[in-house]
């Protein structure tokens, strides 16, 4: 379910870019900007809570032995 959100919100960002004002480069306005972070927050808390779950998981399995 999370990955189909990324997915999508990394699509609706490509949208935007691709739509966005070119005069002398790629001229992003905040909103770009704030949706890439979200998403950088969404990744990286993923990846945290993954981690963080995995090593809980094998000091778990590792007490009960």
């Amino acid at each position: 379910m999370l990955a189909a959100a990324v997915a999508a919100w990394l699509a609706w960002i490509g949208f935007m870019l691709s739509v966005a004002e070119t005069s002398q480069g790629v001229s992003l306005e905040v909103g770009y900007w704030s949706q890439a972070v979200s998403i950088g927050v969404v990744i990286i808390g993923t990846i945290v809570t993954v981690v963080l779950g995995r090593a809980e998981e094998q000091k778990r399995v590792a007490t009960a032995t």
